[in-house]
């Protein structure tokens, strides 16, 4: 095994269990998914991320928040679409 598959499968096995325990916290109510942004343009993620942060903080709710998983495009957690022109 060459250096960069040790290093792919070190983080894909990283990876997995970091969703593993957010899945856990999830199942456990220790945690929340929210639905995955949608915006306009890249620079409008984290603008929209902590205004959707503040608005769950105002109604009370402390638990850890995750985003959400985008399954049916192909998106992964962390992935941007851009659409338009």
């Amino acid at each position: 095994m060459d250096k960069s598959s040790i290093v792919a499968a070190a983080i894909s096995k990283l990876e997995a269990e970091k969703q593993r325990r957010l899945d856990e916290k999830i199942a456990k109510g220790e945690a929340i998914r929210v639905p995955p942004l949608i915006v306009g343009e890249p620079e409008q993620v984290e603008v929209a991320h902590a205004a959707r942060l503040a608005a769950l903080r105002a109604a009370v709710e402390t638990r850890e928040v995750a985003p959400g998983r985008a399954r049916r495009s192909g998106l992964q957690d962390g992935d941007h679409l851009q659409v338009g022109s």
